[in-house]
């Protein structure tokens, strides 16, 4: 199947999908995003994996940008509530008055709150399994894989028949799977 590369096809490079279009009139039905191949023509998944990996960088690049940008300010942001958790804390023993250590105490929550929450973003529930951090690793590793298996389908572009053009080709459209759903998350 080439969904998700078709899908990934129309939304960073329309133009070379309806080139795609023209070129493979057979595979017209299979070249609309969202849909699944009938019968494979075998020149059109190629063409279309090719063009889609192509695609991978550009379109990696973009959210990897964007991630490394809310990285950078949930540190900053991490920071700055640590620092407002620890005067606050300091505020508590230092007051005299119940008022004065209320509001130090309640600075002091807001600001662990609000270092508990960035990391939470940054990191996910589960530690570094998910949020930012695993997405940013995750966009690294399939534009990588991408590039790989677009280096393979380069060589094989004049062997149709090669046997292991579908099994590249569904792998392809697994990387495009992932690569879109995080793009929708984020774009």
């Amino acid at each position: 199947m080439i969904n998700e590369l078709v899908n990934l096809l129309s939304r960073e490079n329309p133009v070379e999908l309806n080139r795609l279009r023209a070129d493979f009139p057979a595979a017209q039905a299979d070249l609309i995003p969202g849909g699944t191949l009938g019968d494979p023509v075998v020149e059109a998944r190629l063409a279309v994996t090719l063009a889609s990996l192509k695609e991978f960088r550009p379109a990696g690049e973009k959210v990897l940008k964007l991630l490394r940008n809310r990285i950078r300010f949930s540190q900053r942001l991490d920071t700055i509530s640590q620092i407002i958790a620890a005067i606050g804390g300091s505020a508590v023993v230092a007051s005299d008055s119940s008022y004065e250590k209320t509001c130090a105490g309640l600075l002091a929550l807001l600001g662990s709150l609000c270092s508990l929450g960035v990391k939470t973003l940054r990191q996910g529930f589960n530690g570094v399994d998910a949020g930012l951090v695993k997405d940013y690793s995750d966009i690294k590793d399939l534009v990588w894989q991408a590039r790989e298996k677009e280096l393979l389908l380069q060589q094989m572009e004049n062997q149709p028949e090669n046997p292991e053009l579908p099994q590249i080709v569904n792998a392809s459209n697994q990387l495009a799977a992932r690569l879109n759903t995080i793009l929708l998350d984020y774009v």
